[in-house]
């Protein structure tokens, strides 16, 4: 019977290099596990910062089993016993799947049903300056009582400035939309999403937005020009 390979290196020299190889592959782990994260996250049309606990987990599974990687590379290069690199093997096959697992239980899945979360895109006229997003004003009306939506971002489409983010259709009865490029409402119109709205996969066609009256005394209104609007139901809550 053949003896075993004598390994390369001598103890200390060896230590060394694993520390190093699990402190190399930890650091490549941790970002590879993020990076599965968001790519989990753009696969399922899903904002990152909605799966906030699957990328925790995503990311210390990823730096676990890089960190086990880089050890077993180690004892495989410098011709370490079998059983250490079995045991390493068998480490890391056990942190992959704990963080699948993991990640399993804490991805928020998709509802059937519940409160439609709408994203919008209001597309101003064209020649207006790109509005500062801190100072950008959209609000959701309903009975009189308004709250506060989400503007995600503001871009440009062309020469014409884009307004993005989200609100929650909930309740019933007319729902209506306030913009404002100052932070106080300026105009308002009529939302056509109503509780019961469908799951959309992408955009609705643009609308031409049709202002009702100020019902604030001495508002400012909007610049003219025309301004459009496009919805997407994106999921239920």
């Amino acid at each position: 019977m053949n003896a075993p390979p004598k390994p390369l290196f001598r103890a200390p020299i060896r230590h060394a290099l694993a520390l190093i190889a699990f402190a190399a592959g930890g650091w490549t782990g941790l970002k590879g596990g993020g990076a599965l994260a968001y790519a989990v996250a753009g696969w399922t049309d899903r904002d990152i910062a909605e799966l906030k606990t699957l990328l925790l987990w995503s990311t210390l599974a990823g730096g676990l089993t890089g960190a086990i990687a880089g050890v077993w590379l180690v004892l495989a290069c410098t011709r370490c016993s079998r059983e250490a690199q079995n045991t390493a093997l068998v480490a890391g096959g056990v942190a992959v799947i704990v963080g699948a697992l993991l990640m399993l239980g804490t991805f928020d899945w998709p509802k059937s049903a519940g409160t439609p979360e709408v994203m919008y895109e209001v597309r101003l006229p064209a020649g207006l300056p790109q509005p500062r997003l801190d100072r950008v004003n959209v609000m959701q009306w309903t009975d009189k009582a308004g709250h506060g939506c989400y503007v995600s971002g503001v871009r440009r489409d062309g020469d014409r400035p884009v307004i993005a983010g989200s609100f929650l259709a909930s309740g019933q009865g007319e729902r209506t939309l306030s913009l404002g490029l100052d932070r106080e409402p300026q105009s308002y119109w009529t939302v056509p999403i109503k509780a019961d709205a469908k799951l959309e996969k992408e955009f609705g066609p643009w609308q031409r937005i049709e202002f009702t009256p100020i019902p604030r005394e001495n508002a400012t209104p909007l610049p003219p020009g025309e301004y459009e609007v496009r919805y997407r139901v994106r999921k239920y809550l």
